[in-house]
């Protein structure tokens, strides 16, 4: 009886034993699963950043190859999915067939939709102890919810699978960004060192960023636009673009894009604690950037090298903005710059503009009292005064009381007030007053000359020989500011109050209209900004009468 006890004992730990091995033995040699699948964020706006996040994958250790395989339901998720990616314990895992799902090639077809597979070999470590594979990129699919189902292959056997999904919602025409992190109670807001980055990948297409009183961006941080999307960015509320904390580098805003950056209104300002900006706005992709109307200026990119817009590649137009106090205003390496109606004032290096190539046109802009380089000619058409307005566009083109006939192309009238003489240089032969504003055209882009100008006099009574149209054609001859030859008689002129004058030829330059009193050379600036009456017979007139007035008193007293 004894023994059978003994026999069943050792019959019972024989059996345990044997659960016990067998229990190791299949932890060995079964295939381990996914950890989990998920995205971060799991709801972006469409064009927005995502990624895609594979935990704890492990694999059997006999295994030699770990197969991934992605199934999803539309191409504006491909982008998720580079050519190779590295897991967090050193495998690399190739992108080997992208496309539909019909045609996968290792992975088992689900039916429609598309697919990306990848191949990797796991160490001993990633198979026994698991890593973490991260997929990040841009989705370019419309808003709804996506799913994602994940295969895992080993050495090609179907050993696991998870599932996932990403909500895309539909992106805003219109975001927000300031240090003000409700930006004055509008929304979407983006705040914080990045806030710029942000908003460009999650506005819409063709949508605007509006910057909300002050933004610091971060001292290291490049703002910039990407793929093939159009943005503009503007503001309200005194915008200012700055930097903030962390050491200053790269351009502050680069347009990377084949789209169109368009920078409006805004001032940016590259005042660094610590390193120095290279540009604060670089055009280096193939599409255009367009700063324009920024008059709170663009200013301090200050360090040597730096320059405040600089165009490697692609189009970078500027027109009718402010800049102050930068090393200069443009820079030119490569592709085309079209500027003009910009004011350019105390630039610290020795050019306010330089270029080494391109295609360029950066006529009828005020450079203040520098000079530039590798612009050919293009410095002779400089404006001779600080730009107050312009218009530019093709066809007719109407400022104030002058207009440009359509030449054919594109061109600029800027208009310079009356207090400024262009070049300091207000004299003209026998001129006794203007009857107009100081205006300037130019063609601008590829368009070598403006049309035929038109600029309609003051309602005032015309001298002897009426309205003259004159014009500025070498300023050179603006030096000293009392030569005569600086403003040239064009030859037409009009006879009756606030009559028009037209050019005869179609020319750049700077122009006014001058109303003639008598063949001396007399000074613009000892007269007032209108004058329609000849003031040299009135006053000889009043020193008759008090001539008059004084003998008669004599007499009366005698």
């Amino acid at each position: 009886m004894v023994h059978r006890k003994r026999t069943v004992v050792l019959l019972i730990l024989v059996v345990m034993l044997f659960s016990a091995v067998s229990s190791v033995a299949a932890q060995t040699n079964e295939p381990a699963t996914i950890g989990s699948a998920y995205f971060v964020p799991s709801s972006i706006a469409t064009g927005g950043s995502t990624t895609l996040n594979i935990d704890n994958l492990k694999a059997a250790s006999a295994t030699t190859t770990v197969g991934l395989c992605f199934y999803y339901s539309d191409s504006g998720m491909d982008s998720l999915f580079p050519a190779s990616v590295t897991g967090t314990r050193s495998t690399t895992y190739t992108r080997g067939y992208q496309g539909l799902d019909s045609a996968a090639v290792t992975c088992p077809s689900m039916g429609s939709g598309r697919i990306t597979e990848y191949a990797g070999t796991p160490n001993a470590f990633a198979k026994l102890l698991g890593e973490n594979v991260d997929f990040a990129g841009t989705v370019s699919s419309a808003n709804g919810v996506y799913p994602v189902d994940i295969l895992q292959l080993e050495d090609l056997v179907l050993t696991d699978g998870f599932s996932t999904s990403l909500t895309i919602a539909a992106a805003a025409t219109d975001v927000y960004v300031s240090n003000d992190t409700a930006c004055g109670g509008n929304a979407p807001c983006y705040s914080g060192t990045t806030a710029l980055q942000q908003a460009f990948t999650n506005v819409a297409d063709n949508g605007t960023v509006f910057i909300y009183g002050t933004y610091s961006q971060g001292g290291g941080v490049v703002a910039a636009l990407t793929g093939s999307k159009s943005v503009t960015v503007s503001g309200f509320n005194s915008p200012i673009i700055e930097n903030g904390g962390g050491t200053c580098s790269g351009a502050m805003i680069e347009n990377q894009s084949s789209g169109f950056l368009i920078f409006s209104t805004v001032t940016l300002d590259g005042t660094c604690a610590v390193g120095s900006r290279s540009a604060g706005i670089l055009q280096s992709g193939v599409g255009t950037t367009i700063v324009q109307d920024s008059f709170m200026t663009i200013r301090d990119f200050v360090a040597v090298g730096s320059s405040a817009l600089r165009v490697s590649n692609g189009l970078l137009i500027a027109r009718g903005n402010g800049f102050q106090n930068n090393q200069k205003a443009f820079d030119q390496t490569g592709g085309t710059l079209y500027a003009f109606a910009n004011n350019i004032n105390t630039n610290l290096g020795a050019n306010a503009a330089t270029k080494s190539a391109g295609t360029s046109n950066v006529t009828c802009n005020y450079w203040s009292a520098s000079t530039i380089s590798g612009f050919g000619t293009d410095f002779t058409e400089r404006l001779g005064a600080p730009m107050v307005s312009y218009n530019e566009g093709s066809g007719t083109l109407t400022l104030d009381a002058a207009s440009l006939a359509a030449n054919g192309g594109t061109q600029v009238i800027v208009g310079m007030g009356r207090v400024n003489n262009p070049f300091g240089n207000g004299t003209v032969e026998g001129l006794g007053a203007r009857v107009s504003d100081y205006y300037a055209a130019c063609g601008t882009g590829a368009t070598a000359l403006s049309g035929l100008i038109t600029i309609v006099g003051d309602s005032v009574t015309p001298g002897p020989t009426g309205f003259r149209l004159y014009s500025i054609t070498n300023p050179l001859e603006c030096s000293p500011a009392s030569n005569t030859a600086c403003w040239d008689y064009q030859n037409v002129s009009c006879t009756t109050a606030g009559c028009s004058v037209t050019g005869s030829v179609a020319r750049d330059g700077h122009f006014m209209v001058g109303n003639e009193v008598d063949p001396t050379a007399v000074s613009l600036q000892s007269f007032g900004q209108q004058s329609g009456v000849m003031l040299w017979p009135v006053a000889v007139l009043l020193a008759l009468m008090a001539g008059m007035t004084f003998v008669a008193v004599r007499r009366r007293r005698a």
